[in-house]
């Protein structure tokens, strides 16, 4: 996190922190499940899924990252509303800006659980053989939900 204090603008996450964050989650599901899943369903073409994956991904890090630029202090949720409706029309730009905020927020679901499944899994193939996955997962949930719940933010550079 960037600071620690009351003001909640400054509880979260720099630019950097959540780069590095998402790009070393996804590249680490990446290795275990990407050329596997990108043979199955696409056989001799499962080369261009990955450049092609890599371009858009950057091209929307890129899109984030210069509206972060442009609106510092504010979220991807609290700045959508300025971009499409401006100061002026804010009930209009939440409307518009509410579907672009779902995708995000399913994204971000499904890429948690995938990310969590796939945890799971190496966690119990390498190291808990006999504890069902279940409790894995559940149990590093519940660990999020402590960390999360208490007064200091577990965030790296604190």
């Amino acid at each position: 996190m960037s600071q620690l204090g009351k003001d909640p603008q400054h509880n979260t996450f720099s630019l950097w922190q959540m780069t590095s964050l998402i790009t070393s989650t996804l590249i680490g599901v990446g290795v275990l499940t990407l050329p596997r899943t990108t043979t199955e369903k696409m056989f001799e073409a499962g080369w261009m899924a990955p450049i092609l994956g890599s371009v858009l991904t950057f091209f929307a890090i890129w899109l984030i990252a210069v509206l972060s630029r442009r609106f510092p202090g504010l979220t991807f949720i609290q700045y959508s509303r300025i971009v499409w409706g401006g100061h002026e029309q804010s009930r209009l730009g939440f409307w518009l800006s509410l579907p672009w905020i779902m995708m995000f927020l399913i994204a971000l679901f499904v890429t948690t659980a995938i990310t969590s499944r796939i945890f799971g899994e190496v966690v119990v193939t390498a190291v808990l053989m006999d504890t069902p996955l279940e409790v894995i997962i559940v149990s590093m949930f519940v660990l999020a939900m402590i960390l999360l719940a208490r007064d200091r933010y577990p965030c790296p550079g604190q």
